[in-house]
């Protein structure tokens, strides 16, 4: 399945957005759910101040990264939400909406929703984000294939992971 197909399968299960939040989080912080950034950015999420008080609900707080991923992951689904409303084509393209979530959704619409006519730091970004999505894929496939091969879950496996590799050998 490529990158596209993905897409349109997001689309039609009416996923807000098919970004994997922990690449995200390295990218942004570090794992570091402390990071402040000069900017003022805070949390796993390098989420600003604004765009917290937005998307944040009554009681959550920057420092705990449960609620900083809520944050992010409301953010995110926003983004792509409107980029669909405004017409981006390719809006539950995971690109379109880091595109939007770091150089900003103005300029990214200003830009006629096209990547490659964001800054290069936000280009950038989005290369770097494909790069962690594709070592996290080959990490998680080599844990399923010692999970099929074994038939049981590894240490600290999750039962879901042991869910899903019975449901790829049934």
């Amino acid at each position: 399945m490529n990158l596209s197909s993905v897409a349109v399968f997001v689309a039609l299960l009416g996923v807000g957005h098919n970004v994997d939040l922990e690449v995200v989080a390295q990218i942004e912080s570090g794992g570091d759910p402390k990071a402040v950034s000069s900017a003022g950015a805070r949390g796993l999420f390098q989420i600003m101040p604004a765009t917290w008080k937005e998307f944040a609900k009554r009681g959550e707080r920057w420092r705990d990264p449960e609620d900083n991923r809520a944050v992010a992951d409301r953010y995110l689904e926003w983004i792509a939400e409107t980029l669909k409303g405004w017409g981006d084509e390719g809006w539950a393209n995971a690109s379109h909406i880091l595109a939007a979530y770091n150089g900003g959704i103005g300029r990214f619409k200003r830009c006629g929703f096209a990547v490659e006519r964001m800054p290069g730091q936000t280009r950038d970004y989005v290369e770097k984000y494909w790069k962690g999505w594709a070592e996290r894929q080959v990490v998680r496939e080599s844990a399923n294939q010692g999970v099929r091969k074994s038939g049981k879950a590894k240490k600290g496996e999750s039962t879901q992971k042991k869910m899903e590799s019975t449901e790829e050998r049934d």
